[in-house]
């Protein structure tokens, strides 16, 4: 799977790769296969392969979506990610006819709820993902749902921030009336010193002026 996923990177290769049945032995191992490494390579073999408008409709057709969609909520999240990249580019298509075909296909594997909930991971790529592919598949009340949880959790980052801005003016604040009444005193010091040197030196010329 790796030596597919590698192949698959190249554009000249992507077309006789399907030619050539590849997809069989991916789609085989994301379904049997229980190791993390070779299934993130094969499901990135298969969104790789997905990039080139003629295989589309051939990825789809070998039924490569219901797959794609059970790896949505695999535990690692390059599985997931790739997963959801491959769902994103088999829902685009310069056909409109193919694109709404894989949409549907897509939409009917129930793929639109598993993605939503990408958006909500702790994974940034994955949560960017999930959110172009609910956009791609036309997906408005759910895409509207993420938005608005997402302006929820802007509104409390914001609330926390300004929480944290005031914290440091107070600090600041507070500090500059420390260092205010620090100099106060240096200078009540300094004016006190000043005061004894001139009633020190007045006296000093007052004896002068009696030994005179």
């Amino acid at each position: 799977t790796a030596c597919l996923c590698s192949l698959a990177l190249a554009h000249e290769n992507k077309v006789p790769l399907m030619q050539r049945g590849a997809i069989n032995p991916l789609l085989a191992a994301c379904m049997s296969e229980q190791n993390p490494s070779i299934l993130r390579n094969a499901v990135g073999a298969i969104r790789n392969l997905a990039t080139h408008d003629e295989n589309k409709v051939s990825i789809v057709d070998n039924d490569a979506v219901p797959v794609l969609v059970e790896k949505l909520t695999h535990p690692d999240a390059l599985i997931k990610l790739s997963a959801c990249g491959a769902l994103a580019e088999l829902a685009t298509s310069p056909s409109p006819v193919v694109a709404d075909n894989n949409k549907d296909v897509i939409r009917d594997e129930g793929a639109v709820q598993k993605i939503a909930n990408l958006c909500r991971d702790n994974d940034v790529p994955l949560r960017l993902m999930a959110s172009k592919a609910l956009r791609l598949l036309d997906a408005p009340e759910v895409d509207l749902m993420t938005q608005s949880a997402v302006r929820i959790q802007a509104f409390y980052r914001g609330k926390m921030a300004r929480r944290m801005t005031d914290q440091l003016r107070e600090d600041a604040d507070r500090q500059k009336r420390e260092t205010l009444r620090h100099a106060s005193k240096i200078q009540s010091v300094w004016v006190g010193y000043k005061d004894r040197q001139m009633v020190k030196k007045v006296k000093m010329q007052r004896q002068k002026e009696r030994a005179c």
